[in-house]
């Protein structure tokens, strides 16, 4: 993970980003009791709707990691699902970490 990450954050978004960063944090509560239950459809509708909105709000890695947790819960691959959700959480950390530095 970065540790001196810089993020293309809109202006316009700027006031935003913490209700955005608690709702991923929830998102990652989700995909682990989705997981728990295999459920890949429920992880694909997640991981869909993080690739769609991550660069929106200027963290593409978090659209990188929803567009590969996408097409590992589509071939219903749990040991990578799981390694993203993993990574999915690190990067919400993170992001946090490096915007209340």
């Amino acid at each position: 993970m970065q540790t001196n990450a810089s993020y293309n954050i809109p202006e316009e978004l700027k006031d935003i980003i913490p209700a955005y960063l608690e709702r991923r944090k929830e998102d990652t509560v989700q995909l682990n009791d989705l997981m728990a239950k295999n459920d890949f459809e429920g992880i694909m509708r997640i991981a869909h709707k993080l690739k769609g909105n991550g660069a929106s709000f200027g963290f593409d890695q978090i659209t990188e990691l929803g567009d590969k947790m996408n097409q590992a819960a589509k071939s219903e691959n749990s040991e990578e699902v799981r390694k993203l959700i993993k990574d999915f959480e690190s990067e919400v950390q993170q992001i946090r970490f490096n915007l209340d530095a």
